[in-house]
């Protein structure tokens, strides 16, 4: 104010959403760094106001629900974050393992890489009206088998999509990807995939941050590749 010589600053409720980081020089205005200075925002918010006797109740709750909100889109970012690590390994592997022929008996992935991703206890549901399919893959054995057909589906939805929008920001994001929004009152720790090819994938993320189960629903999918136990029936079973 002694610099501008504005009688009086008036502060909008948008500024609540940056927990009061709008007023560090140093902020850059990204949200990431919201999210990441929640904890401590808020211990400096419970400071001054003891010092100032106390906020209002009303004022106490709404500031308790702006911080739960600042770490909802926290976790929600993580969560797109680490769908993206996981389809970026996925479509490398495809490509490296695979080739332009896409044949998933060719990718072998390793056990370590996927327990970054997934929980040991993973299971994983694929269902497809056409042509009928309805199987279960359980543990980093079920895992090695099914990955690396929704490996080649990334793969392929990435293609068509950096086809299709060549000259835009879509090529680099070719998956369509949902959270749950922040007015949840619980972190679901879910994430929906949708897929140019007719896959929708849902991912339900363990409380160690890894994907604990796996659905994925197809109404039109490509015949069904099965490979070692899967073809005998001791990880899917497939109709039709």
């Amino acid at each position: 104010m002694a610099q501008t010589g504005c009688d009086g600053v008036l502060i909008a409720r948008g500024s609540i959403r940056t927990a009061g980081l709008i007023f560090d020089p140093a902020w850059q205005g990204d949200d990431e760094a919201v999210c990441a200075a929640a904890e401590r925002l808020q211990r400096r918010y419970a400071d001054l106001s003891r010092q100032f006797g106390g906020p209002r109740s009303k004022l106490a709750e709404y500031h308790r629900e702006s911080f739960r909100r600042i770490r909802a889109r926290g976790e929600r970012r993580s969560k797109r974050q680490r769908w993206r690590r996981l389809t970026a390994w996925l479509r490398k592997e495809c490509v490296v393992k695979a080739g332009d022929d896409l044949d998933d008996a060719h990718m072998v992935l390793e056990e370590s890489r996927i327990l970054e991703h997934f929980s040991p206890d993973l299971r994983i549901h694929y269902c497809s009206l056409d042509p009928p399919a309805d199987e279960t893959h359980e543990g980093v054995a079920g895992a090695v088998e099914f990955l690396p057909r929704l490996a080649r589906a990334l793969h392929q939805n990435s293609r068509s999509q950096e086809e299709k929008y060549a000259a835009s920001r879509m090529a680099e994001s070719p998956e369509e990807v949902h959270i749950p929004l922040e007015e949840a009152e619980l972190d679901a720790r879910q994430v929906f995939v949708g897929l140019s090819n007719a896959w929708t994938v849902t991912s339900l993320f363990g409380l160690d941050g890894r994907i604990a189960r796996l659905s994925i629903l197809c109404a039109t999918c490509e015949p069904t590749i099965t490979t070692g136990n899967a073809a005998e029936g001791t990880h899917g079973a497939v109709m039709g």
